[in-house]
Formats: C-alpha cells, structure tokens, sequence
C-alpha cells in the first residue's frame, strides 16, 4: 500500500543506462547506514549525479551534509516531498530493504538491496529471487569497498538494468491501496 505519488512517476520503460545514483537508506537512519554507504562509493565509483534522501531527524545529519558536499554532482534532499520522482529520475537504487524497496520496484528502479534491521532479510531476500533487487545482505558484514563493486558492476550491465525495472514495476504497480479499497467496499 503505497501513496499514489509512486504509481504517478511510474516511468514507460527505462533505457537500461546508468548514470544517476539514488542513495535512500531511510529517513532516520540511526545507525548511519548512508555514511557507510557514501564512503564507500566515495572515490570508487562515478556517476553524473548522485541524489541521497535523508530525514531532518537523522542523528547523523551533519556528518551526511559534509561528505555529500565532497562528491561531485551530489545533492542532498532532506525531507523530501518528491520521493517517487528522486526514485524515477534515479537509473540505479541503493537503499535498506524496507517499504522503500517496494517503492523503488513501483518506479522501475534497479537497486542494491542492503538490509539495515533484521526484519527487512527475508524480504530482500523474496526481492532478490525475483531478480528486481540485488541484495548485498547486511550492512554489518558488507567488506570496505564491497557497495562499490557492486554498484560497479550493475553499472555495466544495461541489458540486467531493463529486465530488473520491467520486472520490478510488473510486481509493484501502485494499485494496491485501490484494490483493498475495492474489496472492503
């Protein structure tokens, strides 16, 4: 059941490219998942433009700003209103495996699944066996330079980019909220 601003920036088709990173590790982030994931790709990966969507309320905010000011064509959206059009505008995902996975899937975004709070692995895990989501399991075992190479490696592969949208926008289309509707009424 997701706000009906993501089946709105559902985009027709993507073209598979490779050049706008979206980093989304949730709105709190108290455990400072978007820092480990910035200073991995940091120097290892390049993009043209790199968005990171972060909460007012994360306690790591500060330290966030500094290392987004470092990167070039970075740009940091704090308590965003436009969430599923960062997602749709975005050609490759990196975030926890929460609701936003599914959010990610109804825009068509090919993502690096990274699981942040252990009731999230079971779902990356359905996520990935359905092939729209990479998952790199947890946080906490994810090796200096392992986010990187990952991304890397998804980067050079537009063909897998199409298939992961098309197949993550055919399991998420945004009307799920209407048909519960429908059949409570």
């Amino acid at each position: 059941l997701l706000r009906a601003e993501f089946a709105d920036a559902r985009p027709v088709q993507r073209s598979g490219g490779a050049t706008r990173v979206n980093v989304f590790m949730g709105g709190t982030d108290g455990d400072g998942a978007t820092l480990r994931v910035l200073d991995d790709l940091a120097g290892r990966v390049h993009w043209e433009k790199l968005d990171v969507i972060l909460g007012a309320k994360c306690p790591h905010l500060e330290a966030v700003r500094q290392r987004v000011d470092r990167l070039p064509a970075a740009e940091l959206h704090i308590d965003s209103d436009r969430m599923a059009r960062l997602f749709a505008l975005a050609d490759i995902g990196i975030g926890a495996g929460g609701v936003a996975s599914l959010e990610r899937c109804c825009v068509g975004l090919p993502s690096l699944g990274i699981c942040v709070a252990g009731n999230q692995a079971a779902g990356l895990e359905a996520l990935m066996k359905l092939g729209v989501v990479e998952s790199l399991g947890s946080l906490s075992d994810l090796g200096v330079g392992q986010i990187a190479s990952a991304l890397r490696g998804l980067m050079a592969e537009p063909a897998r980019l199409r298939q992961m949208s098309k197949e993550a926008m055919a399991l998420v289309d945004g009307q799920g909220a209407h048909r519960v509707a429908g059949i409570m009424l």
